[in-house]
């Protein structure tokens, strides 16, 4: 995973949620939708996988063997294994099966494309490309490896050449929501917001319960400040994904955008009782608490967020306002320090200062939401 530059320091930081199975994972640095982990949909979707299916896959791996042993120069039976190996996440053993097969019958397109797909789950990017490209010198209508090697290029941040090959995959095969949605994360990379919310709204409208197609398009509307919309497919994301923390963290924050803080509270409360370990979460709502001229409350969460990531400078920022607005001077030059430490732009240190300034006027509610029992 390509790291992410850090970020200007304009919380609050929203993100992606984590992928959840056998993902590509590349980097997204937003205004305010900060995606710290972009998930990328893997290979041509299939359902999950039932134990029973699992079962028969084993079942047809020995079936296989039995094969291979009467005849070892079966092309076919060594493809049928290296396929099983690969459904069953033994890549190591399915490339190898793959070599074999490739050995006695180059021209197995399909050996060539799952061989890919194994290089390019185990990160090995530019010979899951190559087998790709060869897998489509055989078959040019092979919607799989178009697919594949698109979320090879834009692992490798290249994101026109991905996008090319979403596209060829849309042209063959136009009813799968997964190539929308990958050409929906190419599109946001190179900034063009409007081709990526139109991409996943296709996906939705194959999938319309892709939950991450939901949540990535209401990061993409909270990027440019259409906070009602992002809430609006938050909103949906949430009972498709009800554990999912970050979606409560990005719809807390569209929540603040409409100034509706005492629910921007509860999500920011619910993204960290589902993850005590939620660092952006803690830097959030202790924000809105210094907002809310509860300082104690927010010097708590910025010291969890600090705990969790020691060398977070933005933090430390927020810790120093709230000293200052205590009257507590040591602390808040010491909080200062650590602030701007390791920072050589003139840029990023005066961004820091602006922020250590007295308390904007409060926006604090007539009740906290957390005093009421909100759990």
């Amino acid at each position: 995973m390509s790291a992410v530059s850090e970020p200007s320091f304009v919380p609050p930081i929203a993100q992606l949620n984590q992928p959840h199975a056998q993902p590509s994972i590349a980097s997204l640095d937003q205004q305010k939708a900060v995606a710290e982990a972009t998930t990328i949909a893997t290979d041509i979707p299939r359902p999950e996988l039932p134990s029973r299916f699992t079962e028969g896959v084993i079942t047809a791996l020995e079936d296989l063997n039995d094969d291979i042993q009467v005849d070892p120069g079966d092309a076919g039976a060594y493809e049928g294994r290296g396929t099983a190996y690969l459904v069953l996440g033994d890549y190591e053993s399915a490339i190898k099966d793959f070599e074999e097969a490739l050995r006695l019958d180059p021209q197995l397109a399909n050996s060539y494309a799952n061989r890919g797909t194994a290089y390019r789950i185990l990160g090995k990017f530019r010979l899951a490309v190559d087998d790709f490209d060869f897998a489509l010198q055989i078959n040019p209508k092979m919607t799989l490896a178009y697919h594949n090697r698109g979320i090879a290029y834009f692992i490798m941040d290249l994101y026109l050449m991905a996008i090319d090959d979403f596209n060829l995959a849309v042209d063959i095969s136009p009813r799968v929501a997964e190539t929308y949605f990958n050409r929906g994360l190419s599109y946001q990379m190179l900034g063009r917001d409007q081709d990526a919310v139109d991409d996943f709204s296709k996906a939705l409208i194959l999938n319309p319960d892709y939950a991450e197609a939901y949540f990535r398009r209401g990061a993409t509307f909270l990027a440019s400040d259409r906070y009602e919309w992002a809430l609006s497919d938050f909103n949906a994301a949430v009972p498709l994904d009800p554990n999912n923390s970050i979606i409560y963290n990005n719809r807390a924050v569209a929540y603040e955008g409409l100034d509706q803080y005492q629910l921007a509270l509860i999500d920011y409360h619910k993204a960290i009782l589902l993850d005590g370990q939620f660092h952006s979460a803690y830097i959030n709502r202790g924000e809105l608490y210094l907002e809310l001229d509860d300082f104690s409350k927010s010097l708590l969460d910025m010291a969890q967020a600090v705990r969790i990531k020691p060398d977070h400078n933005v933090a430390y920022a927020f810790q120093a306002q709230a000293y200052t607005a205590l009257g507590r001077e040591r602390q808040a030059e010491a909080a200062f320090l650590r602030a701007v430490a390791g920072y050589d732009s003139a840029l990023l240190m005066s961004e820091i200062l602006e922020m250590i300034q007295p308390a904007a006027p409060s926006k604090a509610p007539s009740t906290s939401p957390l005093e009421q029992g909100v759990s």
